[in-house]
């Protein structure tokens, strides 16, 4: 794997197993908690991330579909695009997921919520390898509310993404 994406990869794997790691002293009840009907549960923050990267890695990998030859280069506008999805993503605003990334279970258990994000992981990093250095400006990636980006700003969203609902599970474990 290219080392930028090797280097971005490695802190969004670290925060993530740092997560689980943080939640294994919590019962499948506490980490099924709501603090309202309305609220996700812990289980559902991280569902829900696991999701939003699930759907990233299908669409590089039909983008990828006949080699990244084909992908065109990414667009002057990009970096400010990026900078306003970050904006974002730092903000205090509250808005309702996009319904292909919402959960939609009664309760679910932290070990299968472990199980399909390690696969959905396993397949970013297939995905990264397929880059090299002279496709690192490539528009690979498409953010619903910004557009197109390249693999490195896809990783960049991963990790503010993260940060942004790893507050939120903090707040839900404020409220236990």
């Amino acid at each position: 794997m290219v080392a930028t994406l090797q280097n971005d990869f490695n802190e969004i794997e670290a925060s993530r197993e740092q997560l689980f790691k943080d939640l294994e002293q919590y019962s499948e009840d506490q980490l099924n908690f709501k603090p309202s009907a309305d609220e996700w549960s812990i289980l559902e923050v991280m569902n829900h991330l696991m999701m939003a990267e699930g759907g990233s890695n299908l669409y590089v990998q039909k983008k990828l579909t006949n080699g990244l030859a084909d992908i065109s280069e990414i667009d002057a506008k990009a970096d400010a695009r990026f900078q306003q999805l970050t904006d974002y993503m730092r903000g205090d605003n509250a808005v309702p997921a996009p319904p292909m990334v919402m959960p939609t279970f009664e309760r679910t258990t932290y070990a299968a919520t472990r199980e399909g994000w390690d696969k959905i992981r396993r397949g970013t990093a297939e995905q990264l390898e397929r880059f090299g250095e002279t496709d690192l400006n490539k528009a690979a990636y498409k953010h619903l509310l910004v557009g197109r980006m390249t693999i490195g700003q896809m990783l960049g969203f991963f990790r503010l993404h993260f940060n942004r609902h790893l507050k939120q599970i903090e707040r839900i474990k404020a409220a236990m």
